[in-house]
């Protein structure tokens, strides 16, 4: 049977952002689903994926013309390769050349998963501009990411000037690993995150023992995982593994064993109970470059749960290395993060930090954490149409994002784990490639709303002291943009600076 073992971690799925962020666990353009890589949720995302929450990802709400654009995938001899699984995951566009976006289904579909024909060749119909009206975005790029047993999987990004493209895939190394628990029991389900390229990987499975020929050379971490239904995760440590053209690596008999149990709550400021309550913990288990580097970049691990209403939380089982970040959010309070050094005035929530390898750990336990915390604000919302009237039905949304250390950044409070993300590949084994990769996560998140009745609609848990975007529309009316150099998608922005509930105001017109 072949499976897709991969750490899906990032992006996937934030809550509003299957579409836009989770083609992209390796958000900044790099391929690699075994590392976690999150890019910043701005207006677009947000809209793009609001607009989608009705059930059917695939619908197309706002058709745009569309063009081919032909890509032929080869060997090193310049041979066509059959059978290449292919995504086009993303786009970017002139007038945000720095902006990375998710494939835009609510333009033209999701048909932008593909295998290549016996030419090696795929054709994709990319959308000539894409956004929300009358907020459009004309298409400069299309970013493709590449997965085979035997090739080295990865992505290209082509221009649109041209109507084709060919790009060469190199063989990758041999890789078998098998494993084993921690009373010498063969593990026979069990999953290979690797760093970097080599997440791109496809394995398959053979009485207990994974392989595969599809990575790339480099001394990429590695480290086996083993879903448990009580929790209690399985992992190996940070394999030293090198891969390299030619030589076969194998190594059998890996020993999983449970891992940190991390224990602790939030500071005492919080009122209790505490409600709406979520708390992520971020790990490098061997912390180095940044996650979507080419040289030497770090393995990253999420975990997200909910916070009792005592304000405790407890993770059951976590990698036993390197570092946890903690980044938590409730009513009314968020996290007070401590400083990072590598993000000097980072305009960004970060959480606090803790270096696992410099504690004294009795029993694999980790307990006492306490979270400190402090207030967030309130921002309540009138929509009203050009004629005055009360606009029901309106999404009100905000992104503040949470920043991942030697990683990127999502949605605060966005509940994804890689654990859901690796059960999720197991339970769809029989997908496409691309399609069973992506893991879907909750499509709702805190900082987005809809209008009642009279047009109200409140965002709560808004960090203070901090500008945020605002986007407001629904099908059939949207803000007016204002694009200026220094905001080029003309969003709403505000800022609170206490706890005290902001009224604003917003006027909608009707989408031409």
């Amino acid at each position: 049977m072949e499976i897709f073992l991969v750490l899906a971690l990032s992006t996937f799925p934030t809550p509003s952002v299957r579409r836009t962020l989770a083609f992209a666990l390796l958000l900044f353009s790099q391929p690699a689903l075994a590392v976690v890589t999150f890019v910043a949720v701005t207006f677009a995302d947000v809209a793009f994926a609001e607009d989608g929450d009705n059930g059917d990802e695939a619908k197309i709400l706002y058709p745009v013309a569309t063009k081919p654009y032909t890509l032929k995938v080869v060997d090193e001899n310049n041979q066509p390769l059959r059978g290449v699984d292919v995504l086009a995951a993303g786009i970017r566009c002139q007038e945000d050349p720095g902006s990375w976006y998710g494939w835009p289904t609510p333009n033209v579909g999701a048909d932008n998963v593909m295998l290549t024909d016996a030419n090696g060749e795929v054709t994709v119909q990319y959308p000539v501009r894409f956004g929300v009206p009358p907020n459009w975005f004309t298409t400069t790029t299309i970013d493709f990411r590449f997965s085979h047993p035997h090739f080295v999987g990865g992505s290209v990004e082509v221009d649109t000037a041209a109507e084709s493209h060919t790009h060469q895939l190199v063989a990758g190394c041999p890789a078998h690993f098998s494993a084993k628990d921690d009373v010498g029991n063969q593990v026979t389900q069990f999953y290979v995150a690797i760093a970097g390229a080599g997440g791109l990987a496809r394995w398959t499975l053979n009485e207990g023992e994974l392989s595969t020929g599809g990575i790339p050379e480099g001394g990429w971490q590695t480290m086996l995982v083993s879903p448990q239904s009580d929790g209690r995760h399985l992992f190996s440590g940070i394999l030293p593994a090198r891969y390299a053209q030619g030589k076969d690596v194998t190594i059998r008999g890996i020993s999983l064993t449970p891992g940190l149990r991390l224990t602790g709550r939030l500071a005492d400021n919080v009122p209790r109970p505490v409600t709406h309550g979520q708390i992520t913990a971020w790990c490098l288990p061997k912390p180095r470059g940044q996650v979507y580097e080419d040289k030497d970049p770090s393995l990253g691990w999420s975990q997200a749960i909910d916070i009792e209403q005592d304000g405790t939380f407890n993770f059951p089982s976590l990698p036993r290395s390197g570092t946890v970040q903690l980044i938590a959010v409730c009513r009314s309070w968020v996290v007070e993060s401590d400083a990072v050094a590598d993000r000097p005035g980072d305009n960004r929530i970060t959480g606090i930090h803790i270096n696992l390898d410099e504690l004294q750990i009795v029993d694999n336990e980790l307990p006492g954490i306490i979270v400190p915390m402090k207030p967030t604000g309130t921002l309540e919302v009138t929509v009203r149409k050009d004629d005055g009237s009360p606009l029901e039905g309106a999404t009100v949304a905000s992104w503040p994002n949470q920043v991942y250390d030697k990683g990127g950044s999502t949605i605060l409070g966005s509940e994804y784990s890689s654990i859901d993300a690796i059960r999720h590949v197991l339970d769809h084994a029989d997908e496409p490639y691309f399609k069973r990769a992506w893991a879907t996560g909750s499509r709702q998140h805190r900082y987005s709303v809809t209008t009642d009745a009279q047009g109200h609609a409140v965002l709560y848990d808004l960090p203070l002291k901090m500008e945020h975007g605002l986007y407001v529309g629904n099908e059939e009316y949207r803000q007016e943009s204002n694009p200026t150099p220094d905001n080029p998608r003309g969003e709403q922005r505000f800022t609170l600076v206490d706890a005290n509930p902001m009224q604003l105001g917003v006027q909608v017109v009707k989408v031409e």
